[in-house]
């Protein structure tokens, strides 16, 4: 059983639309004694030990990877973004908001890893779906996952990064 702890401080997403912002955030990742890998998330600067949330992965093969913390300006609020390994070489992406009781806002799940674009409002992602084409390629599927809580797949009319417009 490894007992690792690591202190992270996590990487802001500097964005052409986005305010640079100092990190809000550090982090404690371990493994507890059953294995399970745990976040904690803390103010920086915290004098207090009591961490804003904390999260555990129920599976041994949930491992903790990465994480960034996402400042959209638009709505003035930051949010986490964690990665985490599934499987061989599936991934398992959580979005938190660590100053909300309930901090887990959502979950992805795919079988190959997450590809993620920070857009001006929204996240857009690229997930594998399960099912396959007939050159064994994952069939990829794009997601917009907004602030508001809305999720939207992508579609021709209806993309988000079509130009607007005035």
């Amino acid at each position: 059983m490894r007992k690792l702890i690591l202190f992270l401080t996590l990487a802001t997403a500097t964005l052409a639309f986005a305010a640079e912002r100092e990190n809000i955030w550090d982090l404690e990742v371990h493994t507890d004694k059953k294995g399970f890998d745990q976040l904690s998330v803390y103010e920086v600067g915290s004098k207090t030990k009591k961490p804003l949330m904390k999260f555990t992965a129920k599976k041994e093969s949930t491992e903790y990877l990465d994480s960034q913390e996402i400042y959209f300006s638009k709505f003035n609020k930051t949010y986490l973004l964690t990665r985490w390994a599934h499987g061989a070489h599936g991934q398992i992406m959580r979005i938190f908001d660590p100053t909300n009781k309930h901090a887990l806002i959502e979950t992805y799940l795919t079988t190959w890893p997450i590809e993620v674009a920070v857009l001006e409002d929204r996240l857009k992602l690229t997930v594998a779906v399960e099912k396959f084409t007939g050159d064994n390629e994952p069939d990829l599927v794009e997601k917009y996952w907004i602030p508001d809580g809305k999720e939207t797949k992508a579609s021709p009319s209806s993309s988000p990064e079509a130009p607007h417009s005035p």
